[in-house]
Order: structure tokens, then sequence, then C-alpha cells
């Protein structure tokens, strides 16, 4: 007799589980009334989906007033191993530089200009990854971020161009 309550009562959950993840007013009811969070609200995609993806690069000189090298990619993550699909926590550096990008991008749109982003905390983290990436014995380098958009015709677009910065070879 329990054991068939039981059951009844996890099929009726599954049940309005289910039927309240579509928008509707019947779902929206359901949500207000559910002072328990009993049913949970799976979203599996985002409502406003990234539709690029950011780049770090950066450019070195060997001297103060020297012209600088060609841009690099930052290595933002080792190549992915056969389990990668389990366990890949590398991933992580790819959606911070995002999150750090795009808080960087809303700096600029307040109006800060270089001297002003240059001391905010999106500005120092980016500085502080592609720090770790220079090439001992260079002199300045300088960061940027492109973003690219498309699959088989990608497109770029720089985003964001640091100011120079002298490496004193710590």
């Amino acid at each position: 007799m329990i054991g068939s309550v039981i059951l009844a009562a996890v099929v009726l959950w599954l049940l309005v589980t289910a039927l309240s993840q579509r928008s509707s007013h019947w779902a929206d009811a359901v949500r207000r009334s559910d002072v328990l969070h009993l049913i949970p609200s799976w979203t599996f995609f985002a409502p406003a989906p990234g539709r690029a993806d950011y780049h770090l690069i950066h450019r070195e000189s060997a001297s103060t007033g020297g012209s600088p090298a060609a841009w690099r990619s930052v290595t933002l993550h080792r190549s992915r191993s056969t389990f990668y699909w389990i366990w890949f926590p590398e991933k992580r550096a790819n959606k911070v530089v995002s999150d750090v990008v795009q808080a960087l991008r809303l700096l600029q749109v307040e109006g800060l200009g270089l001297t002003e982003l240059q001391y905010s905390v999106p500005y120092l983290a980016l500085l502080n990854y592609v720090h770790a990436e220079v090439t001992p014995g260079c002199r300045t380098y300088q960061f940027g971020v492109v973003e690219s958009t498309g699959h088989s015709q990608r497109a770029l677009t720089p985003v964001f161009l640091s100011g120079s910065h002298v490496w004193d070879g710590r």
C-alpha cells in the first residue's frame, strides 16, 4: 500500500516536472505555487546563446622601442584527452576568458578609457594570464582580444587592444 502511494507520488512529480518545462500559464502557476521548490526547471539551452568565441592573443618585442613580433594565440588549455567528455577541467579557462572579456566590454561601454581599464579587475586578470605566456628575454608585450564568429567562414573582429607592458623578467 505505502509502495503504491510512493510510486504514485513519484509518477505525479515526474509528470508535473515534465509539463512545467515549457512556458505556459499553467507552468508559471506551478512555479509560483511551488514554495518548497520541488519542481525543477531544466534549461538545456541559454535564452540568448553565445554566438561568438573570444581568443586571447599577444605579441612581444625584444627591445623597448623595437618593432613587435607577430601576434600569437595564448594557450588556454592543452589538447583534449580521450576522456575529456568526463573530465576536462581546462575548459574553465575558456569560460573565464569569456566572462572577463564580457566584463571588460561592459566597462568600455560605460566609457572607461584604456588608462582607467588598466586598473580594472578584468584587465588585470587578462594581463596576468598573458604574462605567464611571455617568452623570457622579451622587453615589452601587448595583448589583445579577437572575437570569432561563424564555423565554415570564420570572421575575426578585434575587440580590445591593451597598452604596451614592460616585462622585468619575473
